[in-house]
Parts: structure tokens; sequence; C-alpha cells
């Protein structure tokens, strides 16, 4: 398994001319070649990476915290393009979310929002054609990630026999209004089956 880091389509176009070349030197089944970051995933590009089954490893914490930076800087046009999650989802392209922190904020609730309501942390429009229901997004943070690191017997769910890592929320994020998805909070974890944080006795930063 190898992760190349990739952000604009210039530089995803050169990782993607790397891994073809060696995926038609080496064949294999199942390779889950990554491309990290990879947010600028244009019509043609999405094209090959279903073609050749490469990961996107979209830094979805950037839509969130640094998507009026990226509006200012390619235009509004051009966000159909990033972090396209809808247009990777119909396409079989596998896409697991990680925020980048800490260059952006930890939680990931805030990609979440981003990547269902397709709005920066100001309220700017990052185009709705590529908005994704409240659970794709959760599973590209839990199911998804956990896939690309060939870790999916151990994590990603709560299937029998898996790693008792799990987080308890405030509130059920399938019954609130969307537009609320970053205000959910974390008020335990587990890992192991053992608390590691408790909201309720943990002084806040």
């Amino acid at each position: 398994m190898v992760c190349t880091d990739a952000m604009g389509d210039r530089g995803i176009e050169h990782v993607l001319d790397i891994y073809e070349d060696v995926l038609a030197a080496h064949p294999r089944a199942d390779h889950r070649l990554r491309i990290e970051h990879c947010c600028a995933v244009t019509p043609a590009i999405l094209e090959r990476l279903k073609r050749s089954g490469i990961v996107c490893s979209s830094a979805a914490g950037f839509a969130w915290d640094l998507g009026d930076a990226h509006i200012d800087n390619r235009g509004a046009a051009a966000m159909k393009n990033m972090w396209p999650h809808r247009a990777m989802i119909d396409a079989g392209v596998m896409a697991p979310a990680h925020s980048d922190a800490p260059v952006c904020t930890v939680n990931p609730f805030a990609a979440m929002s981003a990547l269902v309501n397709r709005k920066t942390r100001s309220g700017r429009s990052l185009d709705s054609s590529q908005a994704i229901t409240v659970y794709e997004a959760l599973c590209a943070y839990t199911r998804l990630g956990a896939w690309a690191g060939r870790e999916e017997a151990i994590k990603g769910d709560l299937g029998l026999g898996k790693l008792a890592d799990l987080c308890l929320l405030d509130r059920d994020p399938f019954e609130i209004p969307e537009e609320t998805l970053a205000d959910v909070v974390v008020t335990k974890t587990l890992v192991g089956g053992d608390v590691m944080f408790d909201r309720a006795t943990t002084k806040a930063a």
C-alpha cells in the first residue's frame, strides 16, 4: 500500500501518471494505492481514479476551514470539482475523508457538515450539486477510513469481533437539522472498551 500526497489537479495528474505506469508494469488486484488530500478532482481525474481503482483520501477538513480561500483563489465555478464526494460515490471511487489536523479542526463533524451542506465555515457555497448524505459522510470517516488502511477486519464499524473503539455523541446526527451537523459534540470516547475521554470529568481546553 502506497500513499502519495497531491492536492491540486496538476499534482494529482502527475501521481496518477506514476501509479498507472506502476500498475501497468506490475498489475495487482486490490492494491489500494492512495492519493492523500486529493482535493481537486476534475471529471477527467475522476475517470482515471475509477479506471485504476485509486483511492482518493480526501482532505475534507479543508472544505470547512479553508473553503473560503479556495473560492477566492480558484473561483466559485471550480468548487464543483473540489472534494466532489457525490460524483466519487456515484462513480464507485473509494473516498475516505480526513481533517488534516492540526492544519484544520480535528472535529470530524465540521468536515462532514461541509460535505453534506456544501458550505464553508463562514457559510459560502461549495456547490450543492456535490452534497452527500449524513450516512455517506459518516461512512467516509469510519468504514472507508478503515478500509483504506486495510483495517476493515478490526475497525470501521461495531461488527462482532472488532475493536471496541467508539464515541458517544451529545445528539443523534441522523435526527438533527443537517445545518447543525458541525455542532455535534463527542461526550465520551472508548478505545478497546476502555474510557479514554469523558467530557463530564475533563476540563475544557
